[in-house]
């Protein structure tokens, strides 16, 4: 009796595609686990700048801006109208993804550090806004 050894085995092929699926997954989730680190230290600087300003007078009417890229564009132009003053606090720093972190200190209500987040748009209305929107991310100064 002979054995005919032609082709794979089930178990061969159900590994092989196992390890098809791997590689496939793989660059998936280390995209998210990098956006997630992204994200994690943009909050970590927007939450400690907003520490350093709480009690401090700011101009009226101004966006503070620190370094990094301005924003792509934005939902209400208040953010990008009128006058820019560079924040000039100790340590500042753009967010994870090089765009700066913006202090809406010329409204009338809320006072957020905000950072444009994953797609560089701001969505949080100037003024008004109880929690940030879209996809910013954002601590309230007042």
């Amino acid at each position: 009796m002979t054995h005919d050894s032609r082709g794979f085995t089930g178990v061969q092929l159900m590994l092989a595609l196992a390890v098809i699926a791997c590689l496939m997954l793989a660059p998936v989730l280390m995209a998210r686990h990098i956006q997630d680190s992204r994200i994690g230290a943009s909050r970590a600087r927007v939450d400690a700048l907003a520490g350093q300003l709480r009690g401090v007078t700011m101009p009226r009417g101004a966006v503070l801006a620190g370094p990094g890229n301005p924003p792509a564009e934005t939902r209400d132009h208040r953010w990008l109208a009128g006058t820019t003053t560079p924040l000039r606090v100790a340590g500042t720093e753009a967010d994870a993804w090089g765009n700066q972190l913006l202090v809406n200190a010329g409204a009338s209500s809320a006072i957020w550090v905000l950072s444009a987040g994953p797609n560089g748009v701001i969505d949080t209305p100037f003024d008004g806004a109880s929690q940030p929107a879209g996809d910013d991310i954002a601590a309230r100064i007042r």
